[in-house]
């Protein structure tokens, strides 16, 4: 069983105090022994994270409890003048999934999962629809989800939003 809480109050303080816009979940997943796990979440979108690296440190230095995981879109600019480097968006107590940094066209999304949680990264199948990233997560020995970041521009084709939801049917079917 699985269900999620949004941390509406928290989200409203951070998105005040800094440019870079974040909301915040906790997922609750039952284990076999009854017990409640549960997984923080960070998501934003960074619209050039290289640009916004130390206001996500400084959520993240200001947080009692850090997320689990960070999921985050359009980690390179609307304008881009220089390539992103997967060492650049190194995170300390993290391990970094990343897709898109060396399409000149994707925006690039990452998902970052505390060292201490074992995660994979899970191979989708090739599609037309490239801006995502999907992780399996083990969180304890029998609490294990597949979490997925997805990157749909406001100016997607219509064939593009049809992969989406092809995409979207398979890893349904799939996990």
């Amino acid at each position: 069983t699985l269900f999620v809480k949004h941390s509406d109050c928290l989200s409203k303080c951070f998105n005040k105090i800094y440019h870079i816009k974040i909301t915040l979940l906790t997922i609750y997943i039952n284990g076999t022994h009854g017990e409640l796990n549960d997984i923080k979440i960070l998501y934003t979108n960074a619209d050039g994270l290289i640009n916004k690296r130390h206001e996500l440190y400084a959520i993240l230095n200001s947080m009692e409890n850090k997320p689990h995981i960070i999921a985050i879109t359009e980690v390179k600019g609307k304008i881009i003048k220089n390539s992103v480097m997967l060492s650049e968006l190194n995170l300390e107590g993290y391990q970094c999934f990343c897709a898109g940094l060396e399409d000149s066209a994707a925006r690039g999304v990452l998902i970052y999962v505390d060292d201490r949680i074992n995660a994979d990264l899970v191979d989708m199948p090739t599609t037309a629809f490239k801006e995502c990233l999907f992780v399996k997560v083990h969180y304890s020995n029998d609490a294990k989800f597949i979490l997925g970041n997805i990157y749909r521009s406001p100016f997607s084709t219509d064939k593009n939003d049809e992969e989406l939801c092809k995409l979207i049917k398979y890893v349904a079917k799939q996990y």
